[in-house]
This record gives structure tokens, C-alpha cells and sequence, in this order.
């Protein structure tokens, strides 16, 4: 603090050492007031800075301009100029990176340990998990939106088609993605088929996953093998002497 009153350092350098001064002891980092929710901002500056942003976006777009900068004029429908959408590629771009990527993925596992531990939701890492689960309630209801958001989407996207009409609309009969290649299942789920050594007749896959769905012919079909094993066995050269065994012993 005494170099802050000296006047040794820049103003830029007195204003980072004070944020992270505030942001250490607790404090709002814009107004000094106590921050109970462990974020930088207090729920009265962030929700007045939100405001803030959100009128000078209006303004911005009112008047023809680029709602990211403010500066650029944009043309047509668009909301961003061509400089600040760049500018996102590119940082887009740094963080796909594959080091990136890994560093993210560590990080991300190294909190969700952590916050694991102490008892607390890995999603906002703030409220307490819920009994038996890693997240609280109010993060699994928006995770579980979010699914049935993106799953009506996908749907959407075929036109609320049948399952078993995909393939004749050029939709995959598993994962409801357009087709790649010839046949009922796209290129990643027929890999996944044959990954899981199953089968690599994608016909005779969508088969059996309907028996298995609607329960036809399934009884039928496992009492004829039942039935198939057995006579086989009876009729093998060995049955005899494991029947004279049996009554024997």
C-alpha cells in the first residue's frame, strides 16, 4: 500500500493492484463492497454493468454499427463487422488448438476433483451437490434443458420424420444426421458398429434394434435356439455318458 500512496507506480499498475487486492479479501473489485458469491463483481455492479452493455448493443445496432466494437458500420443483417468476427476466429482458432485443448481438459478435471471433494456442484462450483450427485439441482435442470434443447433441434432439423423412414429421407437411422455414404447409417455410427464387432451388415443391425425395441418375434426367436441347443447337445456323442454320470451319482 505504500507504493500505491507514493505515487511510485503508473495508474494502470495502481488500479491492477488494486483489483486483485479487493478480489483476495472477498471485496467487489469495482465498488469495494463485500461479495459473498465469490465473483469479481457484486450482484448490483454486475447486474448494472449488464445493463450498461445491453443499452450501448441497442444503441449500436439502432444506428447501423457493429455491436462488439461500436466503431465499424455493418452491412445487411449482420451484427458484428468483418474485424471483430476475424478477431473471434482467430481466438476461436487458439483455443481448438490441440495444446490448448489438453490444457483445458486438465484444468477442467483438476476443478471438477476439487470441487468434488468439497462437497460442492462441479458445474457452478458455488451450491452443494445434490444427495447422490455431482451437480446441484438447479445446473442439472439447465443441463437437462439444454439436452432436450439440442435433441428437439436435431429432430427439427429432419422434419419430425419416423425412424424408420430416415434412410428413405437421407437421414441416418441411428443418430438422425444426414447420410455420408450408402446405406441406412452415416459413416461415424457404421464405425461405431464396427468397433463394437458387431455385425457390419447395417441392415441387419436396424433389424435387430427394432426386435429389441418392440419385443416382436423376440420370444419366438429365443425359444427356437433354446430349443436348437438343447438337441444338440442331446444328440452329441458325449450326452450319454454325462447322463450315465448324473444317475450314478
Amino acid at each position: 500500500m505504500d507504493e500505491l500512496n507514493n505515487g511510485t507506480l503508473t495508474a494502470a499498475q495502481r488500479m491492477r493492484r488494486l483489483y486483485w487486492e479487493r478480489k483476495n479479501n472477498g471485496l467487489c473489485t469495482r465498488c469495494g463492497k463485500a461479495n459473498k458469491d465469490g465473483k469479481a463483481y457484486c450482484p448490483e455492479c454486475r447486474a448494472g454493468k449488464n445493463e450498461g452493455r445491453r443499452q450501448d448493443r441497442i444503441f449500436y445496432a439502432a444506428h447501423g454499427l457493429c455491436t462488439c466494437c461500436g466503431k465499424n458500420i455493418v452491412f445487411g443483417e449482420d451484427r458484428t463487422c468483418f474485424e471483430c468476427r476475424a478477431k473471434d476466429c482467430v481466438g476461436r482458432g487458439r483455443r481448438d488448438s490441440d495444446g490448448m485443448r489438453k490444457k483445458n481438459s486438465e484444468a477442467f478435471r483438476r476443478r471438477c476433483r476439487v470441487r468434488s471433494e468439497q462437497g460442492l456442484c462441479v458445474g457452478c462450483g458455488r451450491r452443494k451437490a445434490a444427495e447422490g450427485k455431482k451437480k446441484c439441482e438447479t445446473c442439472a435442470r439447465r443441463d437437462t434443458a439444454r439436452s432436450m434443447k439440442s435433441y428437439w433441434k436435431k429432430k427439427a432439423v429432419s422434419g419430425g420424420i419416423p425412424r424408420s423412414e430416415r434412410s428413405l429421407h437421407g437421414f441416418c437411422y441411428i443418430c438422425n444426421d444426414r447420410l455420408d455414404r450408402d446405406g441406412r447409417v452415416c459413416s461415424r455410427c457404421h464405425e461405431r458398429m464396427k468397433a463394437g464387432g458387431g455385425n457390419h451388415d447395417a441392415d441387419n443391425y436396424w433389424k435387430r434394434d427394432n426386435e429389441i425395441a418392440f419385443r416382436r418375434n423376440a420370444g419366438s426367436r429365443c425359444d427356437v435356439a433354446t430349443e436348437t441347443a438343447r438337441r444338440i447337445f442331446l444328440e452329441a456323442p458325449y450326452a450319454g455318458a454325462f447322463g450315465s454320470c448324473n444317475k450314478q451319482g
